[in-house]
Protein backbone atom coordinates (compact mmCIF):
# COMPACT_ATOMS: atom_id res chain seq x y z
CA UNK A 1 0.00 0.00 0.00
CA UNK A 2 1.40 3.39 -0.96
CA UNK A 3 1.82 6.00 1.77
CA UNK A 4 1.97 9.75 1.59
CA UNK A 5 3.93 12.20 3.71
CA UNK A 6 3.99 11.88 7.48
CA UNK A 7 4.46 14.73 9.95
CA UNK A 8 7.12 14.35 12.61
CA UNK A 9 8.44 16.72 15.23
CA UNK A 10 12.15 17.46 14.69
CA UNK A 11 14.65 19.49 16.69
CA UNK A 12 17.72 20.16 14.56
CA UNK A 13 19.55 22.50 16.93
CA UNK A 14 20.41 20.70 20.18
CA UNK A 15 23.66 21.51 21.97
CA UNK A 16 25.02 18.96 24.43
CA UNK A 17 27.08 18.77 27.55
CA UNK A 18 30.67 19.81 26.64
CA UNK A 19 29.53 21.99 23.74
CA UNK A 20 32.45 24.13 22.57
CA UNK A 21 30.88 27.47 23.49
CA UNK A 22 28.81 28.53 26.48
CA UNK A 23 28.47 25.09 28.06
CA UNK A 24 25.98 25.68 30.89
CA UNK A 25 25.18 22.05 31.75
CA UNK A 26 27.18 22.19 34.97
CA UNK A 27 28.66 19.05 36.53
CA UNK A 28 26.29 16.55 34.89
CA UNK A 29 28.11 13.67 33.17
CA UNK A 30 27.71 13.11 29.44
CA UNK A 31 25.89 9.83 30.10
CA UNK A 32 23.42 11.52 32.44
CA UNK A 33 22.96 14.25 29.84
CA UNK A 34 22.06 11.60 27.23
CA UNK A 35 19.57 9.99 29.61
CA UNK A 36 17.81 13.33 30.07
CA UNK A 37 18.00 14.08 26.34
CA UNK A 38 16.18 10.90 25.36
CA UNK A 39 13.67 11.14 28.20
CA UNK A 40 12.70 14.60 26.92
CA UNK A 41 12.62 13.33 23.34
CA UNK A 42 10.18 10.58 24.34
CA UNK A 43 8.01 13.00 26.32
CA UNK A 44 7.71 15.34 23.35
CA UNK A 45 7.60 12.64 20.65
CA UNK A 46 10.71 13.94 18.86
CA UNK A 47 11.49 11.90 15.75
CA UNK A 48 14.78 13.53 14.71
CA UNK A 49 17.49 15.30 16.72
CA UNK A 50 20.29 17.40 15.26
CA UNK A 51 23.22 17.19 17.70
CA UNK A 52 24.90 20.55 17.28
CA UNK A 53 28.33 21.86 18.16
CA UNK A 54 30.73 24.50 16.91
CA UNK A 55 33.22 23.23 14.30
CA UNK A 56 32.93 19.62 15.54
CA UNK A 57 30.76 16.51 15.40
CA UNK A 58 32.48 14.66 18.25
CA UNK A 59 29.54 15.15 20.62
CA UNK A 60 27.22 13.78 17.93
CA UNK A 61 29.38 10.63 17.89
CA UNK A 62 29.04 10.32 21.68
CA UNK A 63 25.25 10.64 21.56
CA UNK A 64 25.05 8.16 18.69
CA UNK A 65 27.17 5.68 20.65
CA UNK A 66 24.81 6.04 23.62
CA UNK A 67 21.84 5.38 21.33
CA UNK A 68 23.54 2.37 19.72
CA UNK A 69 24.08 0.91 23.20
CA UNK A 70 20.61 1.81 24.50
CA UNK A 71 19.81 -1.82 25.36
CA UNK A 72 22.50 -1.65 28.06
CA UNK A 73 20.72 1.24 29.81
CA UNK A 74 18.64 0.30 32.86
CA UNK A 75 16.96 3.73 32.99
CA UNK A 76 14.58 2.84 30.12
CA UNK A 77 12.08 0.03 29.71
CA UNK A 78 11.95 -2.18 26.62
CA UNK A 79 9.28 -0.12 24.86
CA UNK A 80 11.23 3.09 25.46
CA UNK A 81 14.41 1.48 24.15
CA UNK A 82 12.64 0.54 20.92
CA UNK A 83 11.39 4.10 20.46
CA UNK A 84 14.81 5.61 21.22
CA UNK A 85 16.50 3.32 18.71
CA UNK A 86 14.18 4.67 16.01
CA UNK A 87 15.01 8.35 16.62
CA UNK A 88 17.12 9.73 13.78
CA UNK A 89 20.26 11.41 15.14
CA UNK A 90 21.93 13.86 12.76
CA UNK A 91 25.30 15.62 13.06
CA UNK A 92 24.90 19.39 12.86
CA UNK A 93 28.11 21.43 12.69
CA UNK A 94 27.70 25.11 13.49
CA UNK A 95 30.08 27.47 11.69
CA UNK A 96 30.76 31.18 11.56
CA UNK A 97 31.31 32.73 8.14
CA UNK A 98 32.36 36.18 7.05
CA UNK A 99 31.62 38.95 6.26
CA UNK A 100 30.31 40.30 9.55
CA UNK A 101 26.86 41.84 9.83
CA UNK A 102 26.09 45.43 10.70
CA UNK A 103 25.78 44.30 14.32
CA UNK A 104 29.41 43.14 14.24
CA UNK A 105 28.60 39.42 14.33
CA UNK A 106 29.76 36.73 11.95
CA UNK A 107 27.02 34.90 10.07
CA UNK A 108 25.69 31.75 11.71
CA UNK A 109 25.69 28.77 9.34
CA UNK A 110 24.95 25.07 9.95
CA UNK A 111 26.03 21.95 8.06
CA UNK A 112 23.80 18.92 8.64
CA UNK A 113 25.45 15.74 7.41
CA UNK A 114 24.12 12.43 6.18
CA UNK A 115 25.22 10.22 9.12
CA UNK A 116 26.01 7.29 6.82
CA UNK A 117 28.64 9.42 5.01
CA UNK A 118 30.49 10.81 8.02
CA UNK A 119 33.89 9.30 7.26
CA UNK A 120 33.90 10.57 3.67
CA UNK A 121 32.64 14.02 4.69
CA UNK A 122 35.31 14.37 7.37
CA UNK A 123 38.12 13.40 5.00
CA UNK A 124 36.96 15.03 1.77
CA UNK A 125 35.10 18.10 3.07
CA UNK A 126 36.03 19.12 6.61
CA UNK A 127 39.76 18.46 6.31
CA UNK A 128 39.83 20.71 3.23
CA UNK A 129 38.02 23.69 4.77
CA UNK A 130 40.74 26.10 5.85
CA UNK A 131 40.97 29.44 7.58
CA UNK A 132 43.69 31.74 6.29
CA UNK A 133 45.15 33.58 9.27
CA UNK A 134 46.81 36.98 9.20
CA UNK A 135 50.17 35.29 9.74
CA UNK A 136 49.82 33.70 6.29
CA UNK A 137 49.27 30.17 7.60
CA UNK A 138 46.21 28.01 6.92
CA UNK A 139 44.36 26.13 9.63
CA UNK A 140 42.12 23.17 8.85
CA UNK A 141 38.66 22.57 10.23
CA UNK A 142 39.65 19.66 12.45
CA UNK A 143 40.87 19.28 16.02
CA UNK A 144 44.53 19.64 15.07
CA UNK A 145 43.88 22.79 13.03
CA UNK A 146 41.69 24.39 15.70
CA UNK A 147 44.23 23.72 18.45
CA UNK A 148 47.06 25.07 16.28
CA UNK A 149 45.07 28.23 15.66
CA UNK A 150 44.15 28.54 19.33
CA UNK A 151 47.76 28.36 20.49
CA UNK A 152 48.42 31.63 18.69
CA UNK A 153 46.26 33.29 21.35
CA UNK A 154 47.75 31.58 24.41
CA UNK A 155 50.54 32.72 26.67
CA UNK A 156 53.70 30.61 26.85
CA UNK A 157 52.65 28.93 30.10
CA UNK A 158 49.29 27.94 28.55
CA UNK A 159 50.59 26.28 25.39
CA UNK A 160 50.30 22.72 26.74
CA UNK A 161 46.66 23.14 27.77
CA UNK A 162 44.92 21.20 24.99
CA UNK A 163 41.38 22.10 26.05
CA UNK A 164 42.15 25.80 26.23
CA UNK A 165 43.88 25.70 22.83
CA UNK A 166 40.80 24.07 21.31
CA UNK A 167 38.49 26.60 22.96
CA UNK A 168 40.54 29.53 21.66
CA UNK A 169 40.65 28.00 18.19
CA UNK A 170 36.87 27.66 18.13
CA UNK A 171 36.54 31.30 19.21
CA UNK A 172 38.75 32.50 16.35
CA UNK A 173 37.89 30.19 13.45
CA UNK A 174 35.86 31.67 10.61
CA UNK A 175 35.85 31.36 6.85
CA UNK A 176 34.35 33.29 3.93
CA UNK A 177 31.35 31.57 2.38
CA UNK A 178 33.35 31.29 -0.85
CA UNK A 179 35.64 28.79 0.90
CA UNK A 180 32.69 26.45 1.34
CA UNK A 181 31.63 26.93 -2.28
CA UNK A 182 35.11 25.97 -3.50
CA UNK A 183 35.33 22.86 -1.31
CA UNK A 184 31.84 21.74 -2.32
CA UNK A 185 32.66 22.22 -6.01
CA UNK A 186 35.84 20.16 -5.61
CA UNK A 187 33.86 17.36 -3.93
CA UNK A 188 30.59 17.55 -5.80
CA UNK A 189 29.85 13.87 -5.14
CA UNK A 190 29.26 14.69 -1.47
CA UNK A 191 27.31 17.93 -1.84
CA UNK A 192 23.99 16.09 -1.84
CA UNK A 193 24.93 14.48 1.50
CA UNK A 194 25.06 17.86 3.26
CA UNK A 195 22.23 20.26 4.08
CA UNK A 196 23.33 23.87 4.56
CA UNK A 197 21.20 26.18 6.72
CA UNK A 198 21.87 29.82 7.45
CA UNK A 199 20.41 32.21 10.00
CA UNK A 200 18.44 35.07 8.47
CA UNK A 201 18.20 37.52 11.37
CA UNK A 202 19.66 41.00 11.58
CA UNK A 203 22.18 40.14 14.30
CA UNK A 204 24.03 37.03 13.08
CA UNK A 205 22.08 36.31 9.92
CA UNK A 206 22.19 37.20 6.25
CA UNK A 207 19.67 40.03 6.64
CA UNK A 208 22.24 41.82 8.79
CA UNK A 209 24.30 42.42 5.66
CA UNK A 210 21.80 45.06 4.57
CA UNK A 211 23.58 47.63 6.70
CA UNK A 212 26.66 47.14 4.51
CA UNK A 213 24.75 48.27 1.42
CA UNK A 214 26.15 51.80 1.36
CA UNK A 215 29.75 50.69 1.93
CA UNK A 216 29.55 48.03 -0.73
CA UNK A 217 28.04 50.40 -3.25
CA UNK A 218 30.93 52.77 -2.68
CA UNK A 219 33.23 49.86 -3.53
CA UNK A 220 31.16 49.19 -6.65
CA UNK A 221 29.90 45.90 -5.23
CA UNK A 222 26.34 44.87 -4.52
CA UNK A 223 25.04 43.81 -1.11
CA UNK A 224 22.20 42.09 -2.94
CA UNK A 225 24.68 39.97 -4.89
CA UNK A 226 26.54 39.05 -1.72
CA UNK A 227 23.36 38.02 0.10
CA UNK A 228 22.12 36.16 -2.95
CA UNK A 229 25.40 34.26 -3.22
CA UNK A 230 25.04 33.07 0.39
CA UNK A 231 21.39 32.14 -0.13
CA UNK A 232 22.33 30.10 -3.21
CA UNK A 233 24.86 28.17 -1.12
CA UNK A 234 22.19 27.12 1.37
CA UNK A 235 19.34 24.63 1.38
CA UNK A 236 17.27 26.35 4.05
CA UNK A 237 16.98 29.20 6.53
CA UNK A 238 16.67 29.47 10.28
CA UNK A 239 14.03 32.10 10.90
CA UNK A 240 11.01 32.51 13.16
CA UNK A 241 9.63 35.50 11.22
CA UNK A 242 6.38 34.93 9.30
CA UNK A 243 7.51 37.68 6.92
CA UNK A 244 10.59 35.60 5.97
CA UNK A 245 8.35 32.60 5.31
CA UNK A 246 6.20 34.62 2.94
CA UNK A 247 9.15 36.33 1.25
CA UNK A 248 11.07 33.16 0.42
CA UNK A 249 7.92 31.46 -0.86
CA UNK A 250 7.61 34.31 -3.32
CA UNK A 251 4.53 35.86 -1.74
Amino acid sequence: MSRGSEWGRWDLHVHTKSTAKNDQFGSISFEDYCIQLFKKALERDIKTIGITDYFSIENYKKVKKFQDEINDQAQFNDDEKKLISKILILPNMELRISPSTGAGSLINLHLIFNPSKIEAIENQILNHIQMVHGNGNKYQLNEYGLKSLGRLYLSEDQLNDQNLALKKGVEQFCIPHTELIEVFEANNNLRSEILVFVANGDNDGVSGLKSHEEILQQQQASAFSLRNSIYQLTDGLFSAKPSDHKYFLGH
